[in-house]
């Protein structure tokens, strides 16, 4: 299966400028651009409300994720329903990305598609960041924060995208060859949820777009949670997440029970450029649920009279001596009293199929 790959300005500079040993490498190009914009903004008024501040951020990100080998998560396209909709009323404090910056990879032909009055949009990759190093705009009282950047493959003139990078923006031949990203910033503070954090966030609107104007907030907010999730199943070392080896390696990998094999296989995938995990490969997707533990048990105390299906869905665990340590874990999918029969199909005209004119 074939995956998204991001875009990112270096490898737009080099592509059009070339290489050379007059031509700055990967660090130096940040280094350079990133110090260059903190100069701008320490002499630009209301720098807070300018586009010099979103670039400096989204390239201090860039140069966060490539100083770490560019490392990704590939979600599998039957996992990506479930954990872009589930609901998530656990404790932020217990979020953590396993990167300060990292790739959600997305496959080709099957990530998330909308349609906008331009034309129609898919969702190919998402770089997150936690902690995007010097921030322009300092961002107080905030316990935690993540900032997304979404490839909706959209492109436009270096100049509009770049503000304050005028002397590298004019050196690319194709000035039209610059990728936007659309930006989203997820506040948690303490006492959060993540699901509270994320619908605040959606209801203040907090977030920049440069190409697509009119992205519904249900798109934003599908990504945001597929990111969320994929930070706990892969800071809670589940199942579903797995080394990305080498495709020689593939088979052995699969066979092998010995860890330290495995360890050395995703070792030399590293080496080779393809430092990054698989989620949900091979694993039987979940329904997406909607709901907690909590939400699901009848408060009525009845014994239940049919089997029914418990969706795949996160949940908060106590645990340790008093219970004063916490984690939330990935629940699969289970069939609750699977000793009792199935509930009925509904009846009545809510369940009527109506044929298409």
């Amino acid at each position: 299966m074939e995956f998204w790959d991001h875009p990112i300005m270096y490898d737009v500079y080099r592509k059009y400028v070339g290489t050379g040993k007059d031509k700055p490498t990967e660090k130096e190009f940040y280094d350079k651009v990133c110090n260059e914009l903190l100069g701008i903004a320490a002499t630009t008024p209301g720098v807070e409300n300018s586009g010099i501040a979103t670039t400096h951020n989204h390239l201090a990100g860039e140069r966060l994720w490539t100083q770490a080998k560019r490392p990704y998560y590939k979600v599998y396209p039957d996992w990506i329903p479930c954990l872009s909709q589930t609901k998530l009323n656990v404790p932020s404090s217990c979020l953590r990305s396993p990167r300060d910056a990292m790739m959600i990879r997305l496959p080709k032909n099957h990530g998330f598609e909308f349609l906008t009055p331009q034309a129609d949009h898919e969702v190919r990759t998402i770089l997150v960041v936690e902690t995007p190093g010097k921030m322009i705009i300092p961002q107080n009282n905030v316990e935690r924060q993540l900032t997304l950047w979404i490839n909706f493959n959209e492109w436009t003139t270096a100049n509009d995208y770049m503000p304050g990078l005028e002397s590298l923006t004019a050196s690319i031949a194709d000035r039209t060859a610059t990728p936007v990203m659309t930006y989203q910033s997820i506040k948690f503070y303490e006492g959060d949820t993540v699901e509270s954090a994320l619908l605040r966030q959606m209801a203040k609107r907090e977030r920049m777009d440069v190409g697509i104007g009119d992205i519904d907030d249900e798109i934003i907010l599908a990504c945001a949670k597929l990111v969320v999730s994929v930070c706990f199943l892969a800071t809670g070392a589940h199942k579903l997440v797995e080394p990305d080896v080498l495709n020689k390696h593939f088979n052995r990998y699969l066979t092998t029970e010995d860890e330290s094999v495995r360890l050395d296989l995703h070792d030399k995938a590293k080496k080779r450029g393809k430092n990054g995990y698989i989620v949900g490969r091979g694993r039987e997707a979940s329904f997406p649920s909607k709901f907690t533990d909590s939400e699901m048990t009848s408060s009525t105390g009845r014994k239940l009279s049919h089997s029914h299906i418990r969706s795949g869905h996160f949940h908060h665990y106590w645990y340790g001596v008093g219970k004063k340590l916490s984690k939330v874990v990935f629940v699969d999918q289970v069939v609750v009293r699977d000793d009792l029969k199935p509930a009925p199909e509904p009846k009545g005209y809510r369940s009527r199929k109506v044929s298409s004119l």
